[in-house]
């Protein structure tokens, strides 16, 4: 496949899967289609949902409305929150034995070599301001700013619950994919984490949010995902 044909079909497959994906991902609530025992999305996140006190609406709605209008003054900022979201959940594991992600132990771990860089400081910044606006944890923060941009940038409403407890310490380390891994072992890694090839390629095409293909001269099979191109 084409450099052109794959970027197009990465955006394409994003705005196609994103919706269910980060439900699952960023909320408490089980994702449709996954058996019961395959719930591992919904794991990731039911495990790390603790709340230390009781959660209000209003938590989340201050959160949305607080990163949305962060990213309406610097749009540069959308596809770093949605980073953040996944790098601070992304954490968890089956048979852990401590809580981990998504939990807000991001905040300690910007100096690793997956999170190292301006972007992930600028977001953690706008997330700070946040939390000191609405009162929330960092985890909660952190969480509903990432479906809040999906929701600036054109995409659909994603519910996401609040009352998440911070950690204080940072979470395992190595639990990222880097750039060096080939495309078996990327799979390999979404996989450990109950995600399809269709939901991996939703979380990899957030990385070029912000950029664009035209359609003009694109091959129809290009976006022929039942076709498996």
């Amino acid at each position: 496949m084409g450099q052109r044909c794959h970027g197009v079909v990465t955006v394409a497959l994003c705005l196609f899967c994103l919706r269910g994906l980060t439900r699952c991902f960023l909320t408490s609530t089980p994702c449709p289609g996954l058996r019961r025992r395959d719930h591992t999305l919904h794991w990731l996140v039911a495990t790390g949902f603790a709340p230390a006190a009781e959660a209000f609406e209003g938590d989340a709605a201050c959160i949305r409305e607080a990163a949305r209008t962060q990213t309406l003054q610097d749009p540069v900022l959308a596809p770093s929150l949605l980073r953040l979201a996944f790098h601070d959940a992304a954490t968890r594991r089956p048979g852990d034995s401590r809580r981990q992600g998504p939990n807000g132990s991001i905040r300690f771990e910007l100096m690793r070599d997956e999170n190292y860089g301006p972007s992930m400081a600028a977001a953690l910044a706008a997330v700070e301001s946040i939390v000191q606006r609405c009162k929330v944890s960092w985890a909660d923060a952190i969480a509903v700013s990432g479906a809040a941009v999906v929701e600036a940038m054109g995409g659909p409403v994603i519910p996401v619950e609040t009352g998440r407890s911070d950690a204080t310490e940072p979470d395992t380390d190595k639990r990222l994919p880097d750039g060096t891994l080939t495309s078996g072992a990327i799979r390999d890694y979404f996989r450990q984490l109950g995600m399809s090839d269709a939901e991996l390629v939703a979380l990899l095409g957030a990385h070029t949010v912000g950029r664009w293909t035209s359609l003009l001269d694109v091959r129809p099979d290009c976006l022929d995902k039942e076709g498996g191109q």
